[in-house]
């Protein structure tokens, strides 16, 4: 046997003390070793389940190893972390709603946007006219200028108000359908009946000289005496007004007529008001002038009180506007025979309303439908300013980051599979960011990413402060609960789409198995979570 041998078979014996040999075993043998392997078999196989199961419920192993924030469950989980809420943030306070009651002008316009939906033909071969007055569902283009009148019974021009800026030579303004419900409240019934060729043709000039009589548009900066300064953008000096140098100053015709229009004047020039004090004009850029505001349509009307701008909500606002040209129709005027040719409403379901005649009866029908959706509208500005409040009062510490990026991730999906409904439907957008835009209802040049990103925050600000009332209230439903909201808000889901409730079919289970179609469709769109 050779060295090498012998050393093979020696490392395969154990000599103990006294000297005797035994056969090693193989370590994997030995009954020890087995039974720590079999226990750290189980336990991976534990955690491997474990992992499975959470992961099936929505968690990433980042969660389960907590290198990332866990989904919030808001009805189980802690929520003090996020929020600290008191009684006095939701209870015994007072909401100021400002939703306008109906009145009779309300009414007229609603007339006017049903006389528009059934107008005629064209007239005079589809040309527009000039010497012809404005009637309900005529077609006209317009100048505008918005402003209102302040506790002195001064003009005060307010910014977004006008589209002067836009005339080129030939341009003949914005496009107005009369009846459309297109612009403010008292806007299209103030121009019924204006005949164009009566007033003023707009025209703006944006190059030459400032002359005498002048409506100046311009960018002024001036300092007052007390030491404050403005700086506004495209201001109105009509220098055919008495009242013109009690704002700006004695001098301030012969300051600006020879201004060149469209050049920036670094003037200081101080003039003197009336009243003494002193204002000092550091810059002026005359933007453009007018010369035809002395014969010019004046309509009065109201802001809506949800207007988008808050500023401007119930605001009364007064319109200069010019009339360039009018497409004129054939139309009706609100009648007996247009009530029931034209609308087909009979007689006998006007009987319930007071009036002498049919006409009188649908003015009061109308008015009841205006009331009713005005509790609507104050049911939800109530909820609006409910939020506000809460949103202001309640100390939202912070907001879970996880909780905000899923959201935020699921909104974007969901827009993105819309984007190539929309597309495929003949839409054609040019870009996903062209889509977010208009779907958002913002302009194009807004980041729609910050939008959603704050609308989710705001959502899940709400969701914080809901379920820490409800929690708190012990207003958590039950499984049954849970079962009759969904019911109700499904049934409600399906008038709101379809108008129609069980009255409307012949049998119970017909209406059932209809409800029951429209629930699958929702969740074949949505998904089972919806």
């Amino acid at each position: 046997m050779s060295n090498t041998d012998n050393k093979i078979k020696e490392s395969a014996l154990d000599v103990d003390s006294a000297g005797n040999t035994t056969e090693k075993k193989p370590f994997y043998t030995d009954t020890r070793f087995i039974a720590i392997a079999a226990a750290c078999a189980c336990l991976l196989l534990v955690i491997m389940l474990t992992v499975i199961a959470m992961v099936s419920r929505g968690y990433t192993l980042g969660e389960l190893f907590g290198k990332t924030e866990k989904s919030i469950d808001f009805l189980k989980d802690d929520l003090g972390k996020y929020i600290e809420l008191k009684d006095s943030d939701y209870k015994d306070y007072e909401l100021e709603i400002n939703v306008p009651v109906p009145d009779d002008t309300d009414v007229e316009n609603e007339i006017l946007k049903l006389l528009n939906k059934h107008k005629g033909a064209l007239l005079n071969g589809g040309k527009y006219m000039l010497s012809e007055p404005v009637t309900p569902g005529d077609k006209v283009n317009i100048f505008y200028a918005g402003y209102e009148i302040d506790e002195n019974g001064n003009r005060v021009d307010l910014d977004g108000t006008s589209n002067y800026s836009s005339y080129q030579d030939g341009a003949v303004g914005d496009e107005l359908i009369i009846g459309s419900g297109s612009f403010v409240k008292g806007f299209e019934l103030g121009l019924l009946g204006v005949v164009p060729l009566e007033y003023n043709q707009f025209k703006a000039y944006k190059y030459g000289t400032v002359q005498e009589n002048d409506v100046v548009y311009a960018t002024v900066t001036y300092v007052e005496e007390s030491g404050l300064m403005y700086d506004n953008a495209n201001v109105r000096i009509d220098l055919s007004s008495d009242t013109v140098e009690d704002k700006w100053g004695v001098g301030i015709l012969s300051y600006l007529q020879e201004k060149s229009i469209g050049i920036t004047n670094n003037d200081l020039i101080t003039l003197s008001r009336p009243a003494g004090d002193k204002i000092t004009i550091t810059k002026c850029l005359v933007n453009y002038v007018t010369k035809c505001e002395d014969k010019v349509v004046t309509v009065k009307t109201v802001f809506p009180y949800d207007y988008r701008e808050e500023s401007f909500r119930g605001k009364t606002v007064y319109f200069d506007v010019f009339v360039s040209r009018v497409l004129c129709y054939e139309n009706d005027e609100l009648n007996d025979s247009f009530i029931t040719d034209k609308l087909k409403i009979e007689a006998e379901t006007l009987e319930g309303y007071d009036g002498e005649n049919l006409t009188e009866k649908y003015r009061a029908y109308l008015m009841e439908e205006l009331m009713r959706k005005y509790e609507e509208n104050v049911a939800v500005a109530a909820e609006e300013a409910m939020w506000k409040r809460l949103k202001k009062t309640v100390n939202i510490k912070e907001l879970p980051e996880r909780e905000i990026n899923r959201v935020y991730e699921d909104y974007l999906y969901t827009y993105r599979i819309e984007f190539e409904r929309t597309n495929e439907a003949g839409y054609d957008y040019e870009s996903f960011d062209d889509f977010m835009a208009d779907y958002l209802g913002v302009s194009r040049d807004v980041n729609w990413e910050n939008l959603l990103m704050k609308n989710v925050k705001d959502e899940i600000t709400e969701k914080l402060i809901f379920y820490s009332i409800m929690r708190r209230e012990n207003l958590v439903p039950d499984e049954e609960g849970y079962k009759e909201i969904y019911r109700n808000e499904l049934i409600n889901d399906y008038y709101y789409y379809t108008g129609k409730t069980q009255a409307d079919f012949k049998t119970e289970a017909e209406y059932e198995n209809a409800v029951a179609e429209y629930e699958a469709t929702i969740i074949e769109y949505y998904g089972e979570k919806f």
